[in-house]
C-alpha cells in the first residue's frame, strides 16, 4: 500500500492530474479521489474512475473502490 501511496504523490504524470481534478470535484460531497485494483492490460477511462467515485461517496471502501485512507486487504492470488 506504501508503493500506491507514493506513486500517487510522485512522479511526472500522476500528481498533475490528481491536482487537476481536485480543482473540479466538490470534496464537500465525500472523497475527492478514489482507488481499486485492475488486472494487469486492463483499460478504463475517466467515466470509469467516476462511477467508482460515486460507489465509494454512497458505500465506503469495498473491492470495487476505495480511499488510501481506508484501504481494502489485497485479495488472495486465485
Amino acid at each position: 500500500m506504501e508503493d500506491l501511496q507514493a506513486s500517487s504523490q510522485n512522479g511526472s504524470t500522476h500528481p498533475p492530474g490528481m491536482r487537476r481534478h481536485a480543482n473540479e470535484v466538490d470534496r464537500s460531497d465525500g472523497p475527492g479521489f478514489e482507488t481499486w485494483r485492475a488486472l494487469k492490460g486492463e483499460r478504463f477511462t475517466p467515466g470509469d474512475g467516476w462511477q467508482r467515485l460515486q460507489h465509494l461517496r454512497a458505500n465506503g471502501s469495498t473491492e470495487y473502490a476505495f480511499s488510501l485512507d481506508q484501504p481494502v486487504k489485497r485479495p488472495a492470488a486465485a
